[in-house]
């Protein structure tokens, strides 16, 4: 299965080329190949936001009247699959591709005239409120409150491993509105200012040595009704439709392919330094063709899903699917890599992402490895754990007839 470009097509994809090569800067490109978390840090994402938004590229999931861009599913796949070829950095979703979603779907004119642009521009920075302690995969128990009182909600609970909270202005929170006998109704989606009175924000400093996560707190948090996205109680039924973009958007064999030549370069440049080549020939080169297969197999799997988003379907358990295997392609191309490095394998406190300084520098390919391979290691929970997509897989997937 390959990816069949008319003339239309292939002038976009040209014209997608042209722009990275214009305006991925040398200075861009460095920070973007030093990631090694989930998301970039904020300012080299913003900035290559504000590129994106000049050219009206920023969000692709967007229906144009609200600045968003009339691609086609194939068009949304060529610019992904060519940013990552190009070594692009991420946008942070948070906003781009999972609230404002919700809010253009869900929320009302006033909202979307409220938050969209904002979004777009970078002025509001988004994390998202969904797990609690004790509550993560069983997402349906959360335990955070919001009663309504005089016209506001009074939030009470607190979220974990909520990226970038330290970042944020705005937080998406899911919150218990009401008590149901089944757990998923009762639950409400609402917009909070971070700076709101009552809010308290704890850092979580990951195995990397990263701060990323973190917890936040709140305490008799005055949030306006306004703030209420859609209906109450049917938080839900929002939070499962921003689960499915946040698991199935995008390309990610593509990314995964990048990746993967980067851990062959350094394989390469073990062997070469090594007495033993047969011993790396026989060891790793096989694992890299199985990593090559597999990313194959998801590429097909995700053409397919184009396919089917293109006949007007949505996305459902396909994105369980997608989800579940990048992620753990992404664990054990991470795993190769640290293998490789051997007792090379250090962890190093940095400030940023990109003031990596490893003692060999002739190991480029190793900046990012070990702190990659560190944060891989919670690919398979975040979003949903793969136990839980597989589940969701064979409840619709495996039992269609």
């Amino acid at each position: 299965m390959s990816l069949v470009l008319d003339e239309r097509e292939l002038a976009f994809q040209q014209e997608v080329r042209e722009f990275l090569q214009h305006n991925l800067t040398e200075e861009i490109l460095h920070e973007s190949l030093a990631t090694s978390g989930v998301f970039p840090d904020k300012e080299l994402a913003l900035a290559w936001q504000q590129k994106l938004a000049a050219k009206g590229w920023a969000a692709p999931l967007w229906p144009e009247q609200y600045g968003g861009i009339n691609w086609t599913q194939k068009q949304k796949y060529i610019f992904e699959v060519e940013s990552a070829k190009a070594g692009a950095p991420l946008t942070i979703p948070l906003g781009l591709k999972m609230v404002g979603p919700v809010i253009i779907k869900y929320g009302s004119e006033q909202q979307k005239q409220r938050f969209l642009p904002r979004i777009l521009s970078g002025e509001d920075y988004w994390c998202q409120g969904y797990s609690e302690p004790g509550s993560g995969s069983d997402l349906a128990s959360l335990k955070c409150k919001a009663e309504l009182v005089d016209g506001h909600y009074l939030v009470n609970g607190s979220k974990i491993w909520t990226t970038h909270a330290h970042f944020a202005n705005w937080i998406f929170c899911l919150v218990r509105t009401s008590k149901e006998k089944k757990p998923q109704q009762g639950i409400s989606f609402l917009l909070i200012p971070m700076d709101t009175p009552g809010i308290s924000v704890k850092p979580i400093t990951s195995i990397s040595g990263q701060h990323d996560l973190n917890e936040v707190f709140f305490e008799d948090v005055k949030v306006p009704q306004e703030n209420l996205v859609g209906e109450p109680g049917q938080g839900w039924t929002y939070a499962k439709y921003l689960l499915e973009l946040e698991r199935g958007a995008g390309a990610a064999s593509a990314r995964l392919r990048a990746n993967l030549i980067r851990v062959t370069r350094l394989c390469q440049q073990k062997s070469m330094n090594s007495t033993q080549d047969s011993y790396f020939e026989s060891l790793y080169v096989n694992r890299l063709i199985e990593l090559d297969a597999a990313i194959t197999a998801l590429e097909y799997t995700e053409l397919r899903a184009q396919k089917h988003y293109e006949n007007g379907c949505e996305s459902g358990a396909e994105s369980s699917l997608l989800k579940t295997e990048a992620t753990e392609i992404e664990q054990q191309l991470a795993r190769l890599a640290v293998e490789l490095l051997g007792p090379e394998a250090m962890v190093l406190k940095r400030e940023k992402l990109s003031d990596s300084h490893w003692p060999i520098p002739k190991f480029q390919d190793s900046y990012w490895a070990v702190p990659r391979y560190l944060n891989s290691l919670a690919a398979s929970i975040y979003g949903g754990t793969n136990e839980i997509q597989r589940n969701l897989i064979a409840r619709t997937i495996l039992t269609r007839s």
